[in-house]
């Protein structure tokens, strides 16, 4: 919802969308970071990677990605995608999610847990 925007961000057949990355000698590409990769939920800059880097100490988490999600109370809220192990594949997914935020709450700041 944001053509302006969008349309900066397009270089001939290219769209740039602020991924950042180095080219080895090789010729292969690195990702390193997103150039914006801060999300602001109620005013707190929080990112991504800490909250994945916390998802990813627990025994269930085998892969996650972090991402923010509009909010209309607080701009953004922390949105986690989740690959779970196998042997977590039959577990209750509501009480399974509590659980994750409640370990990202144990081991980050508690603003930073996903609510998504």
């Amino acid at each position: 919802d944001h053509p302006q925007k969008t349309a900066a961000n397009i270089r001939g057949d290219f769209w740039l969308l602020g991924d950042q990355g180095i080219k080895d000698e090789d010729g292969y590409f690195q990702f390193m970071g997103r150039k914006d990769d801060i999300i602001n939920a109620s005013g707190y800059r929080i990112a991504p990677s800490e909250v994945e880097n916390a998802l990813m100490e627990h025994p269930a988490v085998v892969e996650t990605a972090v991402i923010g999600s509009p909010d209309p109370v607080r701009g953004e809220v922390m949105k986690a995608f989740v690959v779970l192990a196998p042997q977590f594949l039959s577990h209750d997914p509501d009480k399974l999610t509590k659980e994750l935020q409640q370990h990202v709450m144990s081991v980050t700041a508690p603003y930073k847990y996903p609510r998504k």
